[in-house]
């Protein structure tokens, strides 16, 4: 990671941040298993609709 975000990172982890870098190591597992799934089966029904 580079940039902002990368020094995010770096100073919440030299912070003690700790909560807020399991945070994101949980949001960025997240992102990258939905791109997996997406390249692997395509398109896929949403489950949360509005209307």
């Amino acid at each position: 990671m580079g940039g902002f975000q990368g020094a995010h990172y770096r100073f919440a982890y030299g912070g003690g941040y700790y909560d807020l870098v399991m945070f994101n190591v949980e949001q960025f597992m997240q992102l990258k298993l939905k791109s997996l799934l997406y390249s692997l089966i395509g398109d896929y029904t949403r489950t949360h609709r509005l209307t």
